[in-house]
């Protein structure tokens, strides 16, 4: 049977009857005169096939309908005419604070990518760079990096400035990796299973926790706070208002890439400025 929905008066019969009888091709569509015949002959129905065409006029027509409407509503604005593909958000927001720039690469956003790679790698190179120092000694020149980045929750030291840091993947992996050590190396010591840091080594020196006194003994290698600061001076302190400003402006690289773009109703913003002119009119008046 046909449904009731089914029309073949009109245009709908021209439109079937110039599909079968104008169509040269065989086999290339599924409503081909040939394909057609062969399909009578083996039996399958003919209203099935009717029903097949009418299903793809129905299905071309309520698509436009939807896509009309969600212009009128403003929808198309918001979601599907400017809809960004965010691919996997959380592996982007993961790459994000690991590598800046590399997430939004991951979702195909090769701008933003830029601007942000750019922008984060440019301050927290600066940052690195600006914290660390040499110092001579009669063994060689001994390495110092980053030393305005590090991560310490000690009685005495707590480090508020890391928490803007640690949204750089690039400053905060290694700076927990060298507290932790630095945290086991005085427990170790204390016990008597491992022995005290004789060398100086880069890697060592490197985003590692500043001595305190309790660790005099365990880390006699590692500078206090105080040399810190008498080494570096004032630049210590432009060393860390740029480590902080990457790790701020890469936290909000990390929203980006999770929540994507904030796509704007311009129906709703129109009537927001119509609305607020009308409110400047009556406070004229």
């Amino acid at each position: 049977m046909v449904d009731d929905d089914v029309d073949l008066s009109g245009r709908g019969a021209a439109w079937l009857a110039h599909l079968l009888w104008e169509q040269r091709v065989a086999r290339s569509n599924r409503v081909a005169p040939t394909y057609f015949y062969e399909s009578v002959c083996h039996g399958r129905s003919f209203f099935l096939f009717v029903r097949r065409v009418r299903a793809s006029q129905l299905g071309i027509r309520r698509r436009i309908d939807m896509n009309e409407e969600a212009m009128e509503t403003g929808a198309a604005t918001r979601k599907d005419a400017t809809r960004v593909d965010l691919r996997n958000p959380w592996i982007a927001a993961a790459l994000t604070w690991i590598l800046p720039g590399v997430g939004h690469f991951f979702q195909r956003r090769y701008f933003k990518g830029l601007v942000f790679g750019a922008s984060v790698w440019s301050l927290a190179i600066a940052g690195v760079v600006m914290g660390s120092y040499r110092v001579e000694t009669e063994n060689g020149a001994e390495l110092y990096v980053a030393r305005n980045v590090y991560c310490s929750w000690r009685p005495g030291d707590m480090r508020i400035a890391f928490i803007p840091q640690s949204f750089v993947g690039l400053y905060a992996i290694p700076a927990i990796a060298q507290y932790r050590e630095a945290k086991s190396l005085v427990q170790d010591v204390a016990r008597g299973v491992r022995e005290p840091e004789r060398e100086h080594t880069t890697l060592n020196a490197a985003f590692a926790p500043p001595q305190i006194s309790s660790e005099m003994n365990a880390r006699p290698k590692q500078p206090t706070a105080n040399d810190i600061a008498a080494r570096l001076q004032s630049w210590l302190d432009v060393a860390l208002l740029y480590s902080m400003s990457a790790g701020f402006f890469n936290l909000l690289a990390i929203f980006d890439a999770l929540g994507g773009p904030n796509l704007i109703d311009e129906k709703k913003s129109k009537q927001n400025d119509s609305n607020s002119e009308k409110q400047k009119k009556e406070e004229t008046k």
